[in-house]
């Protein structure tokens, strides 16, 4: 960490204040979201990225004022001061950057999901907890206000014994191009998959899946899924690549949890913003990564800001659960073998 004055576009200046060195490993679309997130938080100081495209990387820093790029993460790490860094691979290339990361005694933020596979992801996580370094897997839900407070509402009680839970996490057919590289579930419905287990407080124990591949792509673009919990509450998920490009609403998202006592719906098609304008319908992102003036705001922010937090005060992460990370990859992977196999998985 370093104290130094904070750069800003404002006519004064800011007293000078610690600042968490940073580093981002691999500078694609999530990697450059982490950038802006960064770059809105004062307390933090982007010291360096790396990404294998030396092009790529030099455009995005010349773009976000960067001073240092790489494209071996392992000279980055060896050559900056950085207190932690940030790993937005993609999602089968996580495991080695993030033991690199902990082996030279760097805090850990490794973009969801943790790994694409259990052994990959048990190594991570016995690396850094044998380390005494934080690890971090990036479920930025659990920073959406919404999500926040629902689970607030749970953990009070408010909605008593829960019953039953719907999960629903859609995408527009262009995106399939790009990110059903890997599965579906593994790619975005591992968000909601975490979300259940932190309502839940539980584990699940069996489950049965469906999915189709109407377009021919390396994994479905379509999957249903059943989750059973060991305390008795059911989960419905869907995940579709199916919206329409030009539909208006792009990601389609939406999550409802019933309980003895009460209901929570969170919806973000009707999020009570939306623009109409001569070639269409658009419902803008007012949660997770929205622009305003040049800076960040949302859930992704706020994931960022705590972390920078956590380093900046000496203690450890416990929003986001390692526990359920690699509960929530089990049950991902098992939802795609019941769907390939077409029969019920059970986890014991």
């Amino acid at each position: 960490m370093k104290v130094g004055a904070i750069p800003c576009g404002c006519p004064f200046l800011f007293p000078k204040m610690e600042q968490v060195q940073i580093g981002i490993i691999g500078v694609g679309a999530f990697g450059e979201s982490h950038i802006v997130g960064y770059k809105s938080l004062p307390y933090v100081h982007l010291a360096a990225i790396c990404d294998a495209n030396e092009t790529r990387a030099h455009e995005i820093a010349a773009r976000y004022d960067i001073a240092k790029t790489y494209t071996d993460y392992n000279e980055m790490l060896r050559a900056e001061a950085l207190d932690a860094v940030s790993i937005c691979t993609p999602e089968e290339f996580h495991r080695a950057p993030t033991l690199s990361a902990i082996r030279a005694g760097k805090h850990v933020l490794v973009e969801k999901p943790i790994a694409t596979n259990l052994k990959d992801a048990r190594e991570m996580i016995d690396a850094a907890r044998g380390a005494n370094v934080f690890l971090m897997i990036g479920h930025l839900l659990r920073f959406e206000t919404r999500y926040a407070l629902v689970q607030e509402k749970i953990a009070a009680g408010e909605l008593g014994k829960i019953v039953s839970l719907t999960a629903r996490r859609n995408r527009p057919k262009f995106l399939a191009k790009t990110y059903l590289r890997t599965h579906g579930i593994l790619e975005a419905s591992i968000h909601d998959i975490d979300i259940l287990l932190w309502y839940t407080q539980d584990r699940v124990t069996r489950v049965r899946a469906l999915s189709r591949n109407t377009a021919q792509y390396p994994n479905p673009d379509a999957t249903w899924a059943l989750l059973e919990f060991q305390n008795g509450a059911v989960a419905y998920l869907e995940n579709l690549w199916l919206n329409p490009d030009n539909g208006g609403i792009g990601t389609n998202d939406a999550l409802q949890v019933t309980g003895t006592q009460g209901i929570a719906h969170i919806d973000f098609v009707n999020t009570g913003l939306s623009i109409w304008r001569e070639n269409g319908y658009t419902v803008p992102d007012i949660s997770h990564e929205p622009r305003v003036r040049g800076d960040m705001f949302g859930a992704l922010k706020e994931e960022l800001a705590y972390l920078a937090r956590c380093i900046l005060e000496n203690r450890a992460p416990t929003v986001v659960s390692l526990d359920d990370a690699l509960h929530g990859l089990e049950v991902a992977l098992a939802i795609i073998e019941s769907a390939n196999t077409e029969r019920d998985v059970v986890l014991v």
